[in-house]
């Protein structure tokens, strides 16, 4: 019964034509041994007679494996599936309407496909539903319906006819103070106000607004009073009746001159009274103590430095406050390394006209080189061809009488050529030709100068 396989015991357990160790379905009456798909089971025993399947892997034991099962998962042996799609009635989370991607947004039983109202099946797509409740009978269950209790397929809501706050959502439509607007859209939640008048436009109503004709979105109020901080005249001090005297902006009650207009609230010695109601008899001078010198770097582009008196002054004392502070020169430049130091004059002048000064001085230092050819194109400079050497036109006031002059130097300063004699600053430009009998592996300094006297640095220079 077996003819290819040797099988001495002749066991049939089916008693058809074929023995157990060569029928495709050893327990199950077969003589055709049909197989469709070709795997080792016949068509009459296999859970999957037309998709080969050797494993039988059946998840939900009903008669169909899990590759040709429409719901492998559940139990269906009616393997009934309305719509036609990819999945049985029993797992389609749609079964009357064909959805093969079962996209399920709301993670409800109900799959959704998104029309113009959500899924064909699910009354609420984008909302978790099972139990799928339709109180007005609709389109849309009441979980998403705009009005649950109101018949209104189009979901309009622009007529306000279940709706306290036509444009914002809210199911539980609250309404703390019970007029016409709901707490969501109320401008003033506790506090009635049908008109919604809103004078400043930050969102605040009138009605509530600690701030009514001033821009104050976060209605930040530090002091708890009735005014906002950006309208109240001590914003950190509690005063409900604003009172100003002086009508500097400043109420009575912080201000640092309460009978005197103070604007500024200067206080300059910080002892809590204005400067302009604390010193009105001043006859105090002040006390000013210099630095002896300021190093004042000049840095391209400009080659030129501004200092403030508080580089300098190292103690400035006085019994009210300082209306000015002058200096003899605050700006240096390459004229200014000519003769060093510079000395200037630091003078400080209080409220009451008292001054007092100190003296000091400035080191002006030229920090790099007014020769503004390229690092690069300088370590690489032909010998025996003209070569154009520029430098930085500063304002220093220069003019065609600065001439300039450009030597060749070693690293040890020794003269080795002068570069483009008689040449006027303001051209910003020679030609040279450097000789042949330059050395190669020797580096150079290209020194600029102005009439001699004034040093505009060096740059080096290595030849080709």
């Amino acid at each position: 019964n077996c003819y290819n396989v040797y099988n001495n015991d002749q066991l049939n357990t089916d008693n058809d034509a074929f023995g157990d160790l060569c029928d495709n379905c050893y327990n199950v009456y077969n003589n055709d041994q049909l197989n469709t798909d070709s795997d080792a089971f016949g068509d009459a025993c296999d859970n999957c007679y037309n998709v080969y399947n050797n494993d039988q892997l059946n998840t939900d034991n009903d008669a169909f494996g899990d590759l040709c099962d429409n719901c492998y998962n559940v139990y269906n042996n009616d393997q009934l599936n309305t719509d036609n799609d990819a999945f049985g009635d029993a797992c389609d989370n749609c079964y009357n309407v064909y959805n093969n991607n079962q996209a399920n947004y709301d993670n409800d039983a109900y799959g959704d496909l998104n029309d113009a109202f959500g899924d064909l099946c699910d009354n609420c797509y984008n909302v978790y539903n099972n139990d799928q409740l339709n109180t007005d009978n609709d389109a849309f269950g009441d979980l998403c319906d705009n009005c649950y209790n109101v018949y209104n397929n189009n979901q309009l809501n622009t007529d306000n006819d279940c709706d306290n706050c036509i444009n914002i959502y809210n199911n539980n439509q609250a309404n703390y103070d019970n007029d016409a607007y709901g707490d969501v859209c109320d401008n003033c939640p506790y506090g009635a106000n049908n008109n919604q008048g809103d004078y400043d436009s930050d969102g605040y109503g009138n009605a509530c607004d600690n701030c009514p004709t001033t821009y104050n979105n976060n209605q930040l109020n530090v002091d708890g009073d009735r005014y906002g901080d950006v309208c109240d005249n001590c914003y950190n001090i509690y005063n409900n009746n604003q009172a100003d005297v002086d009508g500097d902006s400043y109420g009575d009650v912080c201000d640092n001159c309460p009978d005197t207009y103070n604007p500024s609230q200067l206080d300059s010695d910080n002892d809590g009274a204005g400067d302009v109601c604390g010193c009105d008899n001043d006859a105090s001078t002040p006390y000013i103590e210099c630095r002896q010198s300021l190093t004042a770097e000049l840095r391209g582009p400009t080659w030129s430095f501004t200092a403030n008196p508080n580089m300098i002054i190292s103690t400035l004392i006085d019994n009210c406050a300082i209306a000015s502070i002058t200096m003899t020169q605050s700006v240096f430049n390459l004229r200014d390394t000519v003769t060093l130091p510079t000395p200037i004059t630091i003078t400080a002048r209080d409220l009451g006209s008292n001054s007092v000064s100190c003296p000091s001085s400035v080191f002006p230092v030229l920090s790099g080189t007014l020769i503004s050819n390229s690092a690069s194109s300088l370590l690489a400079v032909p010998r025996g061809t003209s070569y154009i050497i520029t430098w930085a036109k500063t304002a220093a006031s220069f003019t065609s009488a600065d001439n300039v002059k450009i030597v060749l130097q070693t690293l040890a300063n020794v003269p080795v050529a002068t570069v483009c004699p008689n040449v006027s600053y303001t051209d910003g430009q020679c030609s040279f030709i450097f000789p042949v009998s330059l050395s190669k592996i020797t580096t150079y300094k290209l020194k600029l100068t102005l009439n001699g006297v004034i040093n505009g640095g060096f740059a080096t220079i290595k030849f080709l």
